[in-house]
């Protein structure tokens, strides 16, 4: 019978202990599984946490919106000529139909909101080149009152024919109502001289048309 030394029986479970070590630490990767279950945690935690914070901040823009406030306008009829409240109308629907701002043209009466932008014909000294449209702004103890001015010497169509019509210069006034400075294009209808050519907005105007409904928390139309 072939007798058994220490070293002979040692090393078989040596062998196999180191085996079974190998067969643990590199067969199966456990310290890569746990990486990987931990980066999964953090990934789950990370995006609900940007969820909510997405809701919050929606929840707070929704919330700091002001509403939608229609701009009122009352047309002065003492030297206006005879279809300016039907011009002012559709001058107006064409300002809202770009920018979602309502524009309600009132009769000029004891009705009349007393905050209502008031459009009139008035004469205006010599200037060269001869002005054609002014948007006015004054301040006094009973609030802020604006005015659109417009030359009534000046010989322009009542239609929308063109830009040099009064259909356009009051398109034109009623972007400035809304806060529209000058144009720097000369194709949009914002620019600072009356050219010839169609009465209908340029993209700049039609941006900034849209930037200016949004802003007051408008319905702003999809182009």
């Amino acid at each position: 019978m072939r007798r058994l030394t220490r070293e002979r029986m040692v090393q078989p479970m040596s062998t196999g202990i180191v085996r079974r070590e190998r067969y643990m630490r590199y067969q199966f990767p456990w310290r890569a599984t746990g990486v990987a279950a931990l980066a999964l945690v953090a990934t789950a935690f990370t995006g609900l946490f940007a969820m909510t914070a997405a809701r919050a901040v929606s929840t707070a823009q929704t919330a700091s919106t002001a509403p939608c406030v229609p701009v009122r306008v009352v047309v002065d009829p003492s030297r206006a000529p005879a279809a300016a409240r039907q011009l002012v109308a559709e001058a107006a629907s064409r300002v809202t139909a770009a920018s979602g701002v309502p524009i309600l043209v009132e009769d000029a009466d004891g009705d009349a909101a007393s905050d209502a932008v008031v459009v009139a014909w008035r004469p205006f000294p010599s200037t060269e080149p001869a002005r054609i449209g002014l948007t006015s702004v004054s301040v006094d103890a009973d609030g802020i009152a604006v005015e659109i001015q417009l030359n009534q010497d000046s010989q322009l169509p009542s239609d929308f024919s063109s830009r040099r019509s009064w259909g356009a210069t009051l398109m034109h006034e009623l972007g400035h109502v809304l806060g529209l400075a000058h144009s720097a294009d000369a194709g949009d209808l914002m620019f600072s001289k009356m050219l010839a050519g169609a009465a209908e907005w340029g993209r700049g105007d039609l941006h900034a048309l849209a930037i200016t409904g949004a802003a007051r928390g408008c319905e702003v139309p999809l182009p």
